[in-house]
């Protein structure tokens, strides 16, 4: 899937997508629907970028290959090239309803196979159901008795699923199936993916004693033989993790960006508008954001700067040609993206809301909590690849994990709770004192915290349910916002949940 001329293959790429209004996008097992204008196509330094939108935000890819299909268009992205190359297909929507179906009837297989392979390694395992989750179809649900007694069994069949959602999701069924008076269940299998296992398993030792108990994980055996003999059975039961367990073992390495490069650019635009304006740094450049609305990107290339505009998938090459067109930008947002919008429904005013209150709380975050200090460089904070929203210090030495959210998202404790370990683990070990987060402010030998801040409506309805699983060791307060946020952070409410 050669790509001889950079322009006419984006060109031609653009065209094709512009043909049809949705799309389904299979990348690397995973599927999602897409607009054309959901889809973007950038030259930029010699390469072509693929932008999308997937489960995890606004994705940009480099693209090493491009091939028309029959309708469909074949795609490479280059990554890794050391590993190979990862493919993806889009799939226009006439397509893709029959693919759809073709998708949900793989899914079921897979469950089938998962409730044959416990079969035969358990003697007792009987399957009364397989089934797919109503809802979307991600989740494997088998029903089984196991001797004298009923399980169930949940897996991720769609490839898709984070760990924390497959154990949220796990809970709230089995507080459906325990209160059943016939067949009732007590106890649940995970069976996960070698990626996601050691996570979960990780993850569950934040759990209270109880809520372990109710719980067992399974892997897929690693292929071999075991005492000289082949192995028979499909998966492999992991041993609990203890909650003292968690500050063993190897840590991952604790990631800080060590060098800054500001821009002229950025650095003359962010005089204009302190109050509005922000910049996040990366390896690579940095992002400007108006009120956590990212709408420009620089980079230093070759020693000279570079700058792209637009919002989310529309990013443009700024020259001198276009300086009018990003005025009209920057004016846009300064009438859309305010609190007092004239337009709640304009895509300025409605996008990356989350972003937006992490912007408001990083300019002022004692409007939240007046004991609390920002880390000055938490926005370069990684814990095993993942970005904590806000990491602070409290006036007293102990740190903070704030956790946003502005829609109810079920997955948000054991998120919090997956932050929670990575960065205690972390403290333990001295690495954030030697990281000197805070400066010179001493960090205390006590537990971090952990805060979940969102709208009061935007909580999920199984939030407090889900603390209540984890360890009473793991401190969780609830902070209850207004619902107008943007235009100032009233707490309405503040209190320990999981206890």
């Amino acid at each position: 899937m050669a790509m001889p001329n950079l322009t006419s293959t984006a060109n031609a790429l653009r065209r094709s997508i512009l043909g049809h209004n949705e799309w389904l996008l299979d990348a690397g097992g995973k599927t999602f629907y897409l607009l054309s204008n959901e889809v973007s196509v950038i030259t930029i330094a010699g390469k072509i970028e693929f932008g999308y939108l997937d489960d995890t935000g606004y994705r940009q890819r480099c693209l090493a290959g491009v091939r028309f299909d029959d309708g469909s268009i074949k795609l490479e992205f280059a990554e890794n090239p050391d590993d190979g190359y990862q493919t993806a297909e889009l799939v226009p929507r006439t397509l893709a309803l029959d693919l759809r179906e073709s998708v949900e009837s793989s899914r079921l297989r897979t469950a089938n196979s998962i409730a044959e392979k416990l079969k035969a390694q358990h003697r007792n395992f009987k399957p009364l159901r397989v089934a797919l989750n109503d809802r979307n179809g991600r989740f494997a649900e088998i029903l089984a008795q196991n001797g004298v007694g009923y399980v169930a069994v949940l897996a991720d069949v769609s490839g898709a699923l984070t760990h924390e959602a497959l154990l949220a999701k796990a809970f709230v069924w089995l507080r459906a199936l325990s209160a059943r008076k016939k067949q009732r269940i007590e106890t649940i299998w995970l069976v996960a993916d070698r990626k996601h296992s050691g996570p979960l398993r990780a993850l569950s030792a934040c759990l209270g004693e109880s809520s372990a108990r109710e719980i067992r994980i399974w892997a897929p055996r690693v292929a071999g033989k075991s005492n000289g003999e082949p192995h028979e059975a499909s998966y492999a039961e992991l041993n609990a993790r203890d909650f003292n367990s968690l500050w063993s073992g190897r840590l991952a390495r604790l990631r800080l960006l060590k060098d800054k490069n500001p821009t002229r650019f950025a650095s003359q635009l962010l005089r204009l508008d302190t109050e509005n304006l922000d910049r996040i740094y990366s390896a690579k450049g940095e992002t400007l954001r108006f009120n956590g609305l990212p709408f420009a990107r620089t980079r230093l290339i070759g020693g000279e700067e570079k700058v792209w505009f637009g919002i989310e998938n529309e990013k443009s090459s700024l020259t001198s040609d276009n300086e009018m067109e990003f005025e009209d930008l920057l004016e846009n947002l300064k009438q859309y993206r305010r609190h007092d919008s004239p337009n709640k429904q304009h895509e300025y005013y409605r996008g990356a809301p989350e972003a937006w209150l992490e912007s408001i709380l990083r300019r002022n975050i004692k409007a939240l909590d007046a004991n609390l200090v920002l880390s000055p460089i938490y926005n370069q904070f990684r814990a095993a690849r993942e970005k904590i929203d806000l990491l602070a210090l409290r006036r007293d030495g102990r740190l903070v994990i704030i956790e946003l959210k502005i829609a109810p998202d079920r997955e948000m404790v054991f998120q919090a709770a997956d932050y929670w370990r990575k960065v205690e683990s972390q403290r333990r070990r001295g690495n954030l004192a030697a990281a000197r987060l805070f400066g010179g402010k001493r960090i205390a030998d006590r537990p971090t915290l952990v805060y979940l801040v969102a709208p009061t409506l935007g909580f999920h309805m199984d939030t407090e349910f889900l603390a209540r699983k984890l360890s009473e060791r793991i401190n969780i307060y609830r902070f209850d916002l207004a619902e107008n946020w943007r235009e100032r952070i009233s707490v309405l409410r503040r209190r320990r949940i999981g206890v």
